[in-house]
């Protein structure tokens, strides 16, 4: 169970995120699914704030189809993410 804190933190975390002025372009393909380590990499954040962004639901998680304990994330999601970030800027 994630603190109230903790949840704040995160939350506010993802606000910085969302003003952070990166110039990204969206891969043509954005359906495709990302694992967690390439969305910290493009986002520069470890892999516990991507899975704490999952939790409160900035990033939504999917499962890969076939792969019974591997997950991802949307490329087009992740991009829109780092548009919003443009776009705040």
């Amino acid at each position: 169970m994630v603190s109230t804190a903790l949840s704040l933190e995160v939350y506010r975390m993802a606000n910085r995120i969302v003003r952070k002025s990166v110039h990204v372009e969206a891969p043509t393909d954005s359906m495709r699914l990302m694992r967690r380590g390439e969305v910290a990499g493009l986002l520069g954040l470890s892999v516990i704030r991507i899975d704490q962004l999952s939790k409160i639901g900035v990033l939504r998680k999917v499962r890969f189809p076939g792969v019974s304990r591997s997950s991802g994330f949307v490329a087009a999601e992740v991009y829109d993410l780092l548009a919003k970030r443009q776009e705040a800027h």
